[in-house]
């Protein structure tokens, strides 16, 4: 569910680029810095983190005690964000040529 999630998530933004000729995405720093923030928030209080797992062997928590690869979101929340997020969360800009219209057809 979660990659069919994060597919849907790039392809919206995909179409995006397309509908404003674009070639290129980037998702904007202060974007980013806002997620970031909200997924942090949100990870105090998971049970992975809670308990004090740091120094378990796990593949969720990294050599500094982090969980860098869990949501704390539940699925309907991911779901929801991604078909909802702001398209303007990234930079859409023309790379190419105007004279080569981008060719991706996304349906």
């Amino acid at each position: 569910f979660m990659i069919e999630v994060n597919v849907h998530h790039i392809v919206r933004a995909m179409k995006e680029a397309l509908r404003r000729s674009a070639d290129e995405i980037e998702v904007r720093s202060d974007a980013h810095e806002g997620y970031f923030e909200y997924i942090q928030k949100k990870q105090r209080s998971a049970p992975i983190l809670v308990n004090n797992c740091g120094s378990s062997n796990s593949y969720y928590i990294d050599h500094h005690g982090d969980a860098p690869l869990f949501r704390p979101l539940s699925s309907v929340e991911m779901w929801r964000r991604a078909r909802t997020y702001p398209l303007d969360d990234y930079r859409y800009t023309r790379a190419l040529s105007p004279s080569k219209p981008p060719s991706a057809e996304i349906v």
